[in-house]
């Protein structure tokens, strides 16, 4: 498994700087992404939505238009929030905007954790969250 940390150095997406040759922070999203058999997308729920970060890097996966490396890709969306949703609308939306990326959102998996399901516990600790990951985690290598 690789953990991407990348998405602080994409500039905002802008068709005007996507042309035959991306901005460096682009080509090594697309590339980490190009080289991935799946794709796990876990985002915060902020205002009630996506992550901004997370938005612009769906944003630049998505293009080229029609030939994306997210294209087919199996995806899986996880969100939190310290609401007591546990990030259902973030994942809605994550999973909206990667579909129409193209990306294979596996709908049968979701996976919303509030915070204040833990109680000071880490979330290692917490056995129906760890089983909830297990499951998301397991869909993917199964695709």
């Amino acid at each position: 498994m690789t953990i991407y940390e990348g998405l602080a150095d994409l500039p905002h997406y802008n068709e005007d700087i996507d042309g035959e040759s991306a901005p460096a922070a682009a080509e090594a999203l697309r590339a980490a992404v190009a080289g991935a058999d799946a794709v796990l997308l876990v985002s915060p729920e902020n205002n009630g939505t996506i992550s901004s970060s997370l938005k612009n890097a769906i944003d630049w996966l998505s293009r080229p238009f029609g030939s994306s490396v997210f294209k087919g890709k199996p995806t899986v969306v996880i969100g939190t929030s310290a609401g007591r949703y546990g990030g259902i609308w973030a994942i809605d939306e994550t999973r909206k905007a990667a579909g129409i990326a193209t990306a294979n959102v596996l709908e049968d998996v979701k996976l919303a954790v509030p915070s204040s399901a833990f109680d000071g516990k880490h979330p290692r600790e917490h056995a129906e969250t760890v089983a909830e990951l297990t499951k998301a985690l397991d869909a993917l290598t199964t695709v």
